[in-house]
């Protein structure tokens, strides 16, 4: 019997259980949660699914997309789906008077510095939230596609021009800041999102729906942006459209402003925020002294390690914070106090601008 045989492979668990409404097979069901939808919710999944179905795609072409946006109405994040530009000039093309689509023209370069805040991982892997962050960006000031269809025999133009600053999605509700996709792709996006408009133009019955393209780091039921840093009255800015203050740009944002990347809860969030205030207060403290004798030999060799690369790295605050989360679950209770006690000492016997 080959080595290869497909009946002799051993089955691998998908990431999340398949519902029994799932209308696929296990492996695709494996398929979409592991590859094509990585992180999205077992509901959202199916969602996609019954979307497909209904309109006739291949789910596993990934015609559409699962967008994490704010909904006023819930007062929290949602994932939503939505459909991807390939999708809407899929739907045109089976219209039968799809008739071409021109090159895009192109606005002025606009060149802009934006400020706010961003989720970004830290030296261990760990997402937390930095208010201070500028990113200059250069950018076409427009984007204007023209698409062409088939009008009583004669091929009629469609076009809508789309502004960047309109366009672009921000990193959080309370931050100017673009995201990654915009800044590494400022023209890309921009061209995905003026055809999308071209289509709805041309084709408003078959695609008068907003692309995933244009919907992600957006709100649903909540037009206000809220203003940069800077812009608002000085009494904090007035309501935004879901009736909340706006929050001061540097502040980080609430749960649900935070994409549900990989699942994670907001107790989980509430625990890592607890750890940060630990830390920040960490250095300042007097370090209980404890009997290296009492230890483990391995884990006062670690602490030894720990002291020389921050000595030589100036990583204190990722060092201690490694020891309070524990990932690799090594060591805990009073071997975890002399880890974080060892580093105190440490720290305080040195010069600020040394540590630094």
């Amino acid at each position: 019997m080959s080595d290869h045989d497909p009946s002799q492979r051993q089955s691998v668990q998908a990431r999340l259980p398949m519902p029994a409404s799932a209308s696929v097979q296990p492996d695709i069901w494996r398929l979409l949660t592991d590859a094509i939808y990585p992180t999205a919710s077992s509901e959202a999944i199916l969602l996609a699914i019954d979307y497909c179905r209904v309109r006739g795609l291949d789910v596993i072409k990934k015609p559409v997309h699962i967008v994490t946006v704010w909904n006023a109405a819930l007062g929290k994040n949602a994932e939503t789906i939505f459909p991807s530009i390939q999708e809407l000039q899929t739907t045109a093309s089976r219209t039968g008077s799809w008739a071409g689509m021109d090159s895009p023209k192109w606005g002025p370069l606009v060149t802009r510095t934006f400020r706010g805040g961003a989720w970004v991982k830290n030296a261990v892997g760990r997402e937390e939230w930095v208010a201070d962050i500028e990113e200059s960006v250069e950018f076409p000031e427009w984007c204007e596609v023209t698409i062409y269809r088939m009008v009583d025999g004669a091929a009629r133009a469609f076009s809508e021009p789309v502004y960047w600053l309109e366009a672009y999605s921000t990193t959080a509700r309370n931050s100017e800041l673009p995201t990654e996709m915009w800044v590494k792709r400022p023209r890309g996006q921009l061209h995905k999102c003026a055809k999308a408009a071209a289509l709805r133009a041309a084709f408003p019955e078959e695609c008068g729906y907003y692309a995933a393209e244009e919907m992600e780091g957006k709100a649903i039921g909540d037009d206000a942006r809220v203003k940069p840093a800077g812009q608002g009255p000085a009494d904090g800015g007035a309501p935004t459209a879901d009736g909340a203050n706006p929050r001061d740009a540097d502040a980080p944002p609430d749960h649900g402003d935070k994409p549900n990347r990989g699942g994670h809860s907001n107790k989980e969030q509430d625990k890592a925020n607890r750890i940060k205030g630990l830390i920040r207060d960490l250095y300042s403290r007097t370090p209980p002294d404890i009997d290296e004798s009492t230890l483990d030999p391995q884990i006062v060799t670690l602490g030894k390690k720990f002291v020389r690369r921050c000595l030589r790295e100036a990583c204190w605050e990722t060092a201690a914070e490694y020891i309070f989360t524990n990932p690799e679950k090594k060591f805990s209770g009073e071997a975890r106090t002399y880890l974080l006690s060892v580093l105190v000492k440490a720290r305080q016997s040195i010069p600020d601008r040394q540590a630094a």
